[in-house]
């Protein structure tokens, strides 16, 4: 349905859901609407102080948190109500299609296989494992790079798309003006894994968990050749799990699929992988939002992309794509 006719669909219909939070679930879109706004105070408060502060607590409380916890990659008790506020606002504008779930079923060297050929044909070219340690500006104007062994590129433009802690050290303060302090802002970690089983356990493609250690589950398909079927899962803001032991979170993923999907109990466990992503994004924490740089910078040709600048959205691969387009934008209304 059209928006916002899907949400109210969506709530009329969750069977999960009380009278009162229904009705509480209705309010969401203004709420959120409030917490982003410049009257509003959402930049200040945490999820959980937020969803407190407007009642959301029980049935509706368990949602929110679990996709706070998803979206922003930060504990409900610390994540950003401005941020989470954002995300849900973009649920309730956005048509249902927006949503589609995506799981590739090849590995990333394929699916961006042909991109060096595409730079080539329009005048580009890609470098592998050339380390650019700075940049060259001349009177507040970029002239071009500075790499790894002593080589030079030339260039008007550039876009960095740098990891936010990297830009720190190649960039000088006064580039970031008063949002110097976004450089030091630390990270948080994600844990996955992929447990393949000898048969499908899930009931559907993507399941949330509620209560487990596991938060999300998903079905990556049958393998080609073979009667093996793969089930990734997804653990955000892993803090107590980066430096546990890979096997212990691998038994502990295995007995909570078992105890949430019967399917699981009778199934042969083939092979399982663990995953671990220390630096997997930005920490998505109250009064970070206002240290967040636009695209453009204070050097003529110099642009940032990257989820951690000012893309309105919580630093994951949606701002990431979104910082690149707008980058480019930039960039190209610089003209020659």
């Amino acid at each position: 349905m059209p928006a916002p006719f899907h949400w109210l669909a969506a709530v009329g219909t969750c069977s999960r859901l009380s009278p009162k939070a229904k009705l509480l679930a209705l309010e969401l879109p203004r709420r959120a609407h409030a917490a982003i706004s410049r009257n509003g105070d959402g930049s200040t408060l945490t999820v959980d102080a937020w969803l407190a502060r407007i009642g959301g607590r029980g049935d509706l409380s368990a949602v929110l948190r679990s996709l706070a916890l998803a979206s922003l990659n930060e504990d409900p008790l610390e994540g950003s109500a401005e941020l989470f506020a954002a995300v849900l606002e973009r649920i309730f504008k956005s048509p249902a299609r927006s949503s589609g779930l995506a799981l590739p079923r090849r590995g990333l060297g394929e699916l961006v296989g042909g991109f060096e050929e595409y730079v080539a044909r329009r005048g580009g070219e890609v470098r592998y494992r050339s380390t650019v340690l700075g940049l060259r500006i001349d009177a507040g104007r970029l002239t071009g790079l500075s790499l790894l062994g002593g080589d030079r590129i030339d260039a008007g433009r550039v876009v960095l798309a740098v990891p936010h802690d990297r830009a720190g050290w190649m960039l000088a303060p006064e580039h970031f003006g008063d949002r110097r302090e976004i450089t030091r802002v630390p990270w948080s970690p994600i844990v996955s894994t992929v447990h393949t089983y000898d048969r499908p356990i899930l009931p559907s493609r993507f399941v949330g968990l509620l209560g487990t250690h596991t938060q999300w589950a998903f079905d990556r398909g049958k393998a080609e050749t073979k009667e093996r079927y793969a089930i990734g899962t997804v653990r955000s803001a892993a803090f107590p799990d980066v430096d546990r032991p890979g096997g212990a979170i691998l038994e502990e993923t295995a007995a909570e699929l078992a105890e949430a999907f019967p399917a699981a109990r009778g199934a042969a466990l083939l092979g399982a992988r663990v995953y671990k992503e220390r630096r997997a994004t930005m920490r998505s924490l109250p009064g970070v939002q206002c240290l967040r740089p636009p695209a453009e910078t204070g050097v003529r040709g110099l642009y940032l992309a990257g989820d951690w600048t000012d893309t309105g959205l919580p630093p994951t691969i949606e701002g990431a794509v979104l910082s690149g387009h707008r980058a480019a934008l930039a960039c190209l209304k610089e003209g020659p």
